[in-house]
């Protein structure tokens, strides 16, 4: 554990050497710069000279030139910016003018306060002001011809001015260097400190992650579908410590460079620039969280206020469709799908309500997309709506319920389900046929449950039988086979049609009232298995007779009850020829 301690500090002292030299450096630097820059500005004006010795004209266009394409703020002999370009009709020169007589207006102020430097964004770039008072803008020209932001370059030139119209500037003594010296070797120490914890807390967090695997941290999954391990999610856990480790020394690290920056004077411009470069994106993004609030809260209140009608028409559509709540006309069936109608239409209204308050809602790509949509929506959702009415149309007619025995076209089921899209259908052999609602609305739709729930559904089918037998016989025959069928109710009584009176028969119909149409198909096949009981019963053959033959000698086909009592069968009559008296021979009669 010692010589832990011992590396940990003599690194630490290597270190914060380190820094030491280096900020001594750049303490003396500016100095150098300074001086540089002023031989650099007497090499150019001898040059200048030795060049408008040549030629009077040239110089003065090529001055006048570079006037127009950069000019510098200058400030008690130092430079604080250099404007490149023009801004709003105002040449480089006339912008760098304005920055000027704004700075030794300021210089004025026996109370000046450097932090009422403020940067603000607006739609031009980033302006530098001081209270209400404006000092300059940082276009986004001027941001692309630097390389750099608006905001840093904003943050650099706010700095410098802070530090050259502050008055209380600490001169460049060997005190001033010795405690900035002293700060640095503090901050490199607690820098070390803090690196050593955010190891530590990392290597806890690890374990912990690890100790929780399978107990607290167990498998993401949607039903049996396993999305994300355990073991992966702990993975991942520990690559976000480690990232939160990485960005929190970074953080220290940022603001251990602004302590020690700030700790010497020939540095403090720096200092001020990098806290700037942090806090302007924070600012503006706190500025911009700040000032989307009222729109916010107005999105807020409107999803509330959507939640709370849709939860009120829930309650009341679920009163309606237990009755509870009964309005004439309507039918408590009709209670569910108007409330899926009601809510669509409740959430729709919110959307367009809100979509002025969303933060992309004057965006033009949001338009245009929204607009591209608007027309992939409507080319190809024309069969989608027509269905969608249909359903509604259908659930509001009372066509069908669920559970309904109805035939539409060509087929016949019971109802399992109804949508705005389809339809569904079980037939008797359990096949589940979807009908489009469209389709359905185009063409009839016959109900046999209606009827059947009360007892008036008819079930018929018909017979042919031969005219030899009595009508009367093979109506009470009919009859008595369709009340000895289940599901068959005797009140009101069946009865008989004779549907047709055909060359060789007569077409009888047996009608007969059902209470369960869901059973439809076993009533007519013990109808008719009935129906051959009892016509055997009674000795009456279930056929059609055809005559095909001259009747003559036949026993008439009309029921003995209307044939006189001394009917007899006319006898087969045969006539023969004498053979002379034809050219053949012999003739049969």
């Amino acid at each position: 554990m010692r010589l832990k301690l011992t590396r940990a500090l003599s690194s630490g002292l290597v270190i914060a050497h380190l820094v030491i030299i280096l900020f001594i450096f750049l303490t003396f630097l500016t100095p150098c710069q300074k001086a540089l820059a002023q031989d650099l500005v007497g090499s150019k004006e001898s040059v200048a000279t030795n060049f408008g010795a040549r030629s009077q004209n040239s110089v003065d266009n090529s001055d006048q030139a570079a006037d127009d394409q950069s000019a510098a703020v200058v400030f008690k002999d130092k430079r604080l910016y250099v404007f490149t370009g023009s801004r709003d009709g105002f040449s480089a020169k006339d912008r760098a003018q304005r920055t000027t007589t704004a700075i030794n207006q300021l210089a004025k102020f026996d109370n000046f306060d450097p932090n009422l430097v403020k940067l603000r964004e607006t739609s031009d770039g980033t302006e530098i002001v001081y209270g209400n008072t404006f000092i300059a803008t940082m276009t986004l020209e001027d941001a692309k011809r630097a390389n750099s932001s608006t905001q840093l370059l904003a943050s650099e030139f706010a700095a410098k001015l802070r530090i050259a119209l502050s008055r209380e500037q600490q001169p460049m003594t060997l005190s001033t260097v010795a405690c900035g010296i002293g700060i640095s070797i503090g901050a490199t120490i607690l820098l070390l400190l803090c690196a050593g914890f955010l190891g530590r807390a990392g290597n806890y967090i690890n374990a912990r992650i690890d100790q929780w695997n399978g107990t607290f941290i167990s498998s993401v999954r949607i039903q049996q579908a396993e999305l994300l391990s355990a073991d992966s999610l702990c993975r991942i856990l520990r690559i976000v410590n480690r990232v939160g480790q990485l960005v929190t020394l970074l953080a220290f690290l940022y603001l251990y460079l602004i302590v020690v920056l700030n700790s010497f004077p020939g540095t403090q411009w720096l200092a001020l620039a990098l806290r700037d470069t942090a806090l302007v994106p924070l600012t503006t993004a706190v500025e911009a969280v700040i000032g989307y609030l009222p729109k916010g809260i107005a999105i807020l209140v409107i999803v509330v206020v959507t939640y709370g009608v849709i939860a009120f028409a829930d309650f009341f559509f679920n009163a309606v469709g237990a009755e509870q709540i009964r309005f004439t006309g309507f039918d408590p069936e009709w209670a569910e799908p108007t409330y899926q109608l009601v809510r669509v239409m409740i959430i729709a209204f919110a959307l367009v309500a809100s979509l002025p308050y969303a933060p992309f809602g004057e965006s033009e790509s949001f338009k245009q997309v929204g607009f591209l949509f608007g027309i992939l929506v409507s080319l190809g959702s024309t069969s989608v709506i027509g269905n969608v009415m249909a359903g509604t149309v259908l659930t509001y007619t009372n066509a069908f319920k669920i559970g309904d025995r109805i035939k539409i076209g060509d087929c016949i089921g019971d109802v399992e389900e109804k949508s705005l899209f389809v339809t569904r259908l079980k037939t008797a052999k359990n096949e589940i046929v979807s009908i489009p609602n469209g389709a359905i609305l185009n063409t009839n739709v016959t109900n046999f449950s209606v009827m059947g729930r009360s007892g008036l559904l008819i079930m018929h089918t018909q017979i042919t039988i031969g005219y030899g037998e009595p009508w009367r016989k093979v109506h009470e025959l009919l009859i008595a086979a369709a009340l000895a069928t289940e599901n068959i109710v005797s009140e009101p009584e069946p009865f008989v049609l004779q549907s047709a009176l055909s060359d060789f028969y007569v077409c009888y119909e047996i009608n007969a009232y059902c209470n369960d149409a869901q059973k439809m198909n076993r009533v007519y096949s013990q109808l008719h298995a009935n129906i051959q009981d009892k016509f055997n019963e009674a000795g009456v053959e279930i056929m059609s007779a055809h005559y095909k033959y001259l009747r003559d000698g036949n026993h008439s086909t009309i029921p003995a009850d209307h044939l006189p009592k001394d009917y007899k069968a006319p006898p087969f009559v045969l006539k023969t020829q004498n053979a002379a008296s034809t050219s053949s021979g012999s003739s049969v009669g």
